[in-house]
């Protein structure tokens, strides 16, 4: 929808030129409350997930130096 009103209030012929004028005259449809709740809990559970995920690339960042892998003694634990 957006695509075609925009083709049509366009002007230039080598660069094509959207106005500011006539992008605030586009109406478009928003979602119902009870959908854009259901949009924002998902997007809120997904940023809980993100900043769970950096806690947990953190804590194994700050683990990594403890560590140290020899080819012959494997794994082991530095003081």
């Amino acid at each position: 929808k957006f695509v075609k009103y925009s083709t049509n209030n366009t002007y230039g012929s080598n660069i094509p030129a959207f106005t500011q004028k006539s992008f605030t005259e586009y109406e478009t449809e928003l979602p119902s409350l009870i959908e854009q709740e259901r949009i924002a809990y998902i997007l809120d559970s997904l940023d809980t997930q993100i900043k769970r995920n950096n806690s947990m690339v953190q804590k194994l960042q700050d683990f990594k130096p403890l560590l140290s892998f020899s080819r012959n003694g494997g794994l082991q634990y530095v003081y």
